[in-house]
């Protein structure tokens, strides 16, 4: 064979053996497929253990071993007990061990040599601890909570089920956020609020401070027999352990906001905050039912009814309330949009003295649009921003961490990160409200109605 003819048949063999084998090693008329993660459990338990699938789907003729690697992309939040898999069309799957480090948020990524890097949707680490029952009762819930004036102690408030009874009691608990060693008092509510009918059951809602050293602020409600399935709010400032006179209980009574033809359908005080409270009525006129909100300012003991942002909302609700100093206070929860029907999260600013709002700002779960989200709790995040309470909905019902800073001009930021809550093993769970970087709420077991109190403690987002 000639030199000529030699170094053609090279060039030959060179071009088929190229066309045959792409740079993995395999057939270019076989498929190499895609790289995909699938994580068992996205939101893990401090300590806790789940487990990842790094899968080769959709190849075909992928004979040599392609060379995966597999990285947390937060290893203080997350660990792998392998970072190297090979998958093949044969061996297509491998599975990784992750151990969940510290709290926070991270994803993992698998990437090999001629193949698109793949991300995992974010896997969430919180720690989850049971809060304890009450002594005498269960399916004790957490509704609201408030830190302890130079304390490192809460109050926190809810409502319990006592032994042998089949009605709501509402309680108030101070100590340890742990629950384990802490003071529970069972609420009496006093009989002044509703003289001539018999109590049924009772609740509390959002806890506070008073001035009066061994007193403390806390709202609820109650129901009577006479009133049905009416609420009926109230306002307490008294002993901790409900045992104040007559003069320390006041029903709230939001008559003076009522326009002509307005009929009320109940009224709750969800959270106070400095002798502010607020909380939300409903009232129906020409058969529309409308939820509204009142603020009840316990020093001049007046009324004052906030106004929804947009004109034609026929929902607008205050969960939560946040003392920033001066006059100011920030509000938080929700309303509907009257244009989309869906509801969203929100902020406000309300100042005392002028009883002017400000700062108006919404948000939706994941800060999607598409999605309907509701504020439950507000507290400081320690700087100039909230750490908040929420549920959301997409496809189901979502408890979720939230977190809004300002802006220099004292606007709120118009985003907020979130950070999804769901005790493990649970069927549902809610989140009630925020003490600093925890979340606290109740959940309930698959074939039980039962419900379980519990805190959830997140990374700090500040």
């Amino acid at each position: 064979m000639n030199k000529r003819l030699l170094t053609f048949t090279t060039l030959l063999l060179t071009t088929l053996t190229l066309s045959a084998c792409d740079g993995a090693g395999n057939n270019n008329s076989d498929n190499p497929g895609i790289l995909t993660i699938t994580v068992n459990n996205d939101n893990l338990n401090l300590a806790n253990t789940t487990t990842a699938t790094i899968s080769l789907v959709d190849s075909n003729g992928v004979t040599y071993d392609q060379l995966v690697t597999i990285a947390s992309q937060n290893t203080q939040v997350l660990t792998l007990n392998t970072s190297i898999c090979a998958l093949s069309t044969a061996h297509n799957s491998c599975t990784v061990t992750l151990t969940a480090a510290g709290l926070g948020t991270t994803t993992l990524s698998a990437a090999a040599t001629n193949y698109t890097t793949t991300t995992s949707s974010s896997i969430t680490v919180n720690q989850y601890a049971t809060f304890p029952s009450i002594p005498g009762g269960t399916n004790n819930s957490i509704t609201g909570a408030r830190g302890v004036t130079n304390s490192s102690n809460v109050y926190l408030t809810g409502s319990y089920l006592p032994n042998g009874e089949s009605k709501d009691q509402a309680y108030l608990y101070a100590g340890p956020l742990s629950g384990n060693s802490g003071n529970w008092y069972p609420i009496t509510v006093s009989p002044s609020l509703y003289s001539g009918t018999t109590l049924v059951s009772s609740s509390l809602y959002g806890p506070d401070n008073s001035s009066t050293a061994g007193n403390v602020h806390f709202v609820g409600t109650y129901k009577t027999v006479s009133g049905g399935n009416y609420s009926y709010g109230f306002y307490y400032d008294g002993p901790i352990n409900g045992s104040g006179s007559s003069g320390d209980w006041t029903n709230m009574d939001v008559s003076t906001l009522l326009n002509g033809g307005d009929a009320l359908e109940g009224v709750i005080p969800h959270s106070t905050m400095n002798g502010i409270v607020v909380g939300n009525f409903d009232t129906t006129n020409a058969g529309v039912l409308s939820g509204r909100v009142f603020i009840y300012n316990s020093a001049n003991t007046k009324y004052y009814e906030l106004q929804p942002p947009v004109v034609g909302t026929t929902s607008l609700t205050a969960y939560g309330i946040w003392y920033n100093g001066g006059n100011s206070y920030t509000i938080a929860g929700g309303y509907r949009d009257p244009i989309t029907s869906g509801d969203v999260a929100s902020l406000v600013d309300w100042d005392s003295s002028t009883q002017i709002a400000t700062h108006w700002q919404t948000y939706t779960y994941q800060n999607n649009s598409a999605l309907i989200s509701h504020f439950e709790g507000i507290t400081t995040d320690g700087s100039t921003g909230y750490n908040l309470a929420g549920m959301s909905t997409t496809s189901d019902l979502i408890s979720d961490f939230s977190h809004v800073s300002r802006n220099n001009d004292k606007s709120f930021n118009t985003t907020a990160s979130w950070i999804d809550i769901k005790y493990p093993n649970s069927a549902t769970t809610t989140a009630n409200t925020v003490f600093e970087n925890y979340i606290l709420g109740v959940y309930t077991l698959s074939g039980s109605s039962n419900i379980y109190p519990y805190s959830a403690e997140v990374a700090n987002p500040v």
